[in-house]
């Protein structure tokens, strides 16, 4: 999706490979890592290992949502506002 998005609003092709390239190694060594260290951690123990993977994940996952909804809430808010203030301003102007 986001490689037909940099077309459609023509984003220069080989500024866009250079990103995703630097995004797919920076992807590669902190999934390696992140592996080789929970490896070391839990080599005796591979269900505990799994359950802090999965607990990790809900973790990030509950605070991203909290995050966005926090931000679509505010930005409802603050189109509510303007449509108040745009509403009272043709009020004004009618009379």
């Amino acid at each position: 999706m986001a490689a037909f998005t940099a077309g459609a609003v023509g984003y220069p092709g080989r500024r866009y490979a250079a990103f995703t390239a630097v995004g797919a190694v920076g992807w590669a060594a902190q999934s390696a890592l992140l592996g080789y260290l929970g490896g070391v951690a839990f080599a005796d123990r591979p269900l505990a290992g799994f359950v802090v993977a999965w607990l990790g994940a809900a973790v990030v996952t509950v605070a991203a949502m909290a995050v966005r909804r926090h931000a679509s809430g505010a930005g409802r808010r603050l189109t509510a506002l303007t449509r108040r203030r745009t509403e009272v301003r043709a009020l004004a102007g009618r009379r």
